[in-house]
């Protein structure tokens, strides 16, 4: 009786054993906390150590909020898949004293794979992607929203404070600088307008139209009064460093 017993427990043992060899440890992903996802830059990053998954984690659209709090304002950017966001990207904290509205959100292009940022003087260019940065350029000057990218790629941004129209490449190089008015054709004696809300278009290979709706100050006379309004079109050859100008009546638009 007692082989009996000794037998069946060593079966058993055996048995446990070959059990075992089959079973494989799996790694669990812990998903990171609600205050870490809120850092400030912070990018999580689904895509990364899953390549398994490309067409299930591939951004198909971008998209992004503003949201205020006490101490200012942040511009939060989501690259979203078919079903969930894989990647988010928190911009620093606007808070009002450098210039107006030091951060904000450009322009983002998923043909080119590409999301541009400005913040306090920077502009950033992230991968569309994975959202994680590809470039820079510091030493960034002017308030600005406008930004617009031609057929060949080039990156135009245009701000006020001071008026600049800058060209930039899709590797981040910064391939020219143009200070408005001091382009061949601009008058001396024009005011310059800020561009707030801009249309940026292009006829053609270095030939790039403004178009702004902004507040004429040589008819400006105070705040206690409604604003003069102007719309006007600067026409830029961006080769030759030329422009012409034309303030257009409401037929004209």
């Amino acid at each position: 009786m007692k082989k009996v017993v000794i037998f069946c427990g060593v079966i058993v043992v055996f048995l446990l054993t070959l059990a075992g060899c089959g079973i494989k440890k799996s790694k669990v992903k812990i998903m990171p906390k609600e205050a870490d996802v809120a850092s400030i830059n912070h990018i999580e990053n689904t895509n990364e150590n899953n390549p398994e998954n490309t067409e299930e984690n591939k951004v198909y659209y971008v998209e992004y909020n503003e949201v205020y709090a006490d101490n200012g304002k942040i511009i939060i950017v989501h690259g979203y898949g078919k079903t969930k966001s894989i990647w988010e990207y928190r911009t620093a904290v606007d808070i009002g004293e450098v210039q107006y509205d030091s951060v904000s959100f450009l322009k983002h292009d998923l043909n080119y794979g590409i999301v541009l940022i400005r913040e306090y003087g920077v502009i950033k260019a992230l991968d569309a992607q994975t959202g994680k940065e590809k470039w820079r350029i510091n030493d960034f000057e002017g308030y600005c929203e406008n930004c617009e990218i031609d057929s060949f790629g080039n990156i135009y941004v245009y701000t006020y404070f001071p008026n600049r129209l800058y060209i930039i490449d899709l590797n981040g190089k910064l391939t020219k600088v143009l200070d408005i008015y001091k382009l061949e054709g601009w008058e001396e004696d024009r005011d310059l307008l800020s561009p707030g809300d801009c249309q940026i278009s292009f006829e053609g290979q270095g030939i790039v139209t403004i178009i702004s709706n902004e507040i004429d100050y040589s008819e400006y006379k105070g705040s206690e009064e409604d604003p003069k309004y102007i719309t006007r079109k600067l026409t830029i050859d961006t080769v030759n460093e030329t422009i012409k100008v034309e303030d257009l009546k409401e037929e004209d638009i």
